[in-house]
């Protein structure tokens, strides 16, 4: 997982510093009350989720869904980003890396998940 400091120094790079919230971590999991007492009632463009859908249980997923549901305002997005199979082939050689550094610890429960005949966007 990405630090707060590292997220913002890429934003601050990018020159979007005045476009972005400050990173928060919050429990995938919460509910979304719990989503919007963390980040407010305003509604958010964005939500980004780095290396989460892939190893959690599906439980996790679910309310990583039902709370940027909360949080997003209509028509906003959720970005996942992680090491995701096409097709059952992941790509690159990091990804394949990565990959089998997550499956040595991933959470008991926890479903592999990849893209199916479908495009990534």
């Amino acid at each position: 997982m990405p630090s707060s400091t590292s997220v913002r120094q890429y934003a601050a790079e990018a020159g979007l510093l005045d476009r972005i919230a400050e990173p928060v971590h919050l429990s995938a999991q919460s509910p979304p009350a719990e989503w919007t007492a963390v980040l407010g009632t305003e509604p958010y463009d964005v939500v980004l989720a780095v290396n989460v859908v892939h190893v959690v249980p599906w439980y996790v997923t679910e309310g990583l869904l039902t709370g940027a549901a909360a949080v997003l305002r209509p028509g906003g997005h959720l970005v996942l980003y992680g090491p995701f199979a096409r097709n059952g082939i992941l790509a690159p050689d990091s990804n394949v890396e990565f990959d089998t550094q997550l499956k040595l610890r991933c959470v008991p429960g926890a479903a592999w998940r990849g893209l199916h005949g479908g495009e990534v966007a």
